[in-house]
């Protein structure tokens, strides 16, 4: 998974280019590992950008640094975790609908839709 994973809706991130793609595999591991899919590695291929997408932005909301965590804010920004949330959602219906077609398991968690409370 490179950065051209997220270049066109619906898990567009405007200004990625390749100096992301190390940090886009750290985080597809972990995913990988988190979601513990029972069956073959290469049928996550067309999902895992939906996850990898999630956590991205996640990380983008908190920087950690040796003064501890900041969140960071822009001025007249108002933060939005509704893309993030759609992203999850398709992968989610995506990892479901894999596992009862090959009859596999993985993290229930995964398999989970995300919600938004108003």
């Amino acid at each position: 998974m490179d950065y051209s994973n997220f270049e066109t809706y619906p898990i567009q991130i405007i200004g990625i280019n390749e100096s992301y793609n190390s940090e886009l595999k750290a985080i597809e591991q972990v995913v990988v590992d988190e979601i513990g899919y029972s069956g073959e590695a290469d049928d996550l291929i067309p999902i895992l950008p939906y996850f990898v997408f999630f956590k991205f932005c996640e990380n983008r909301a908190s920087e950690v640094t040796t003064k501890g965590e900041m969140l960071q804010v822009a001025e007249f920004s108002m933060p939005s975790v509704l893309s993030q949330i759609r992203a999850w959602n398709i992968g989610a219906k995506l990892l479901d609908d894999l596992c009862t077609e090959n009859e596999t398991t993985a993290s229930d968690n995964y398999r989970s839709q995300r919600n938004i409370l108003w």
